[in-house]
């Protein structure tokens, strides 16, 4: 990002930040507007991007990277709204989570409102540090060759 002597470039250092928290403002008030929480809609797509059913509890914790109380007050939330069913797998000490049909219809509307939250940020230009700086963001913070890395 920057050569010898040269100063970094703090300004499209604040931008990108700043489009970051205009993204992730548009993905809460795209949950928020389904009735649901920006954690509850996270848990919703890790539980969707496994297939939806008998998920274990464990996985979901660790795509979520959530301790054990955090993921149960969620899911217990959760099974209260009726989104998601607990199941009780081979091991007792285990737990297979899965979506109901009420948690499908709402994530799929949540998807399609934070859709639409981000095309409104996209819109107002809120966004525009994630497409055209965020790989000089990402060098500033990883320099080097990231391609080893991959």
């Amino acid at each position: 990002m920057t050569r010898s002597g040269e100063r970094p470039d703090y300004l499209l250092l604040a931008r990108v930040r700043r489009s970051l928290r205009a993204l992730n403002g548009a993905i809460a008030r795209g949950a928020a507007a389904e009735g649901i929480t920006l954690q509850e809609q996270a848990f919703l797509l890790g539980l969707a991007a496994y297939g939806g059913a008998e998920i274990p509890l464990a996985d979901l914790r660790e795509e979520l990277e959530m301790d054990q109380a955090s993921a149960s007050i969620l899911l217990r939330r959760l099974v209260r709204k009726r989104m998601v069913v607990r199941i009780a797998a081979k091991d007792r000490r285990a737990a297979e989570v899965s979506l109901t049909a009420k948690g499908w219809a709402t994530f799929r509307r949540s998807v399609g409102t934070i859709r639409g939250e981000i095309r409104r940020a996209d819109h107002r230009g809120e966004l525009d540090a994630l497409g055209s700086e965020l790989g000089t963001y990402l060098r500033f913070y990883l320099p080097g060759d990231r391609t080893r890395r991959r």
